[in-house]
């Protein structure tokens, strides 16, 4: 397996957390696969909230976070997630190496 690194690299990047199975680390592959999915998930469920204020042209209703809170909170969870992915594929290339 030591001649496969961007193989791991790759199946990381197809869905992070895969390259960790195939490296045979599958507590960290579970991580990884939460990690990812997590802030995505956050981030879908902000972003038709998003759309509405803005197709409104107003702010959410009453009792709902502010614009600008829902708009850097759903930033964040997609920045997580790439900083997740990202990790997940070197991590991947870097142990197929090792072994």
């Amino acid at each position: 397996m030591s001649g496969h690194p961007w193989r791991a690299a790759v199946l990381s990047v197809l869905c992070p957390g895969l390259g960790q199975v195939y490296n045979r680390q599958i507590t960290k592959a579970v991580l990884c696969f939460v990690g990812y999915i997590v802030p995505l998930t956050v981030s879908s469920r902000i972003g038709p909230m998003l759309w509405e204020a803005v197709r409104q042209g107003r702010e959410l209703a009453a009792g709902s976070p502010p614009f600008w809170a829902l708009f850097w909170t759903r930033g964040a969870a997609i920045a997580i997630g790439l900083a997740v992915l990202v990790y997940s594929a070197v991590d991947s290339y870097r142990t197929a190496r090792r072994m």
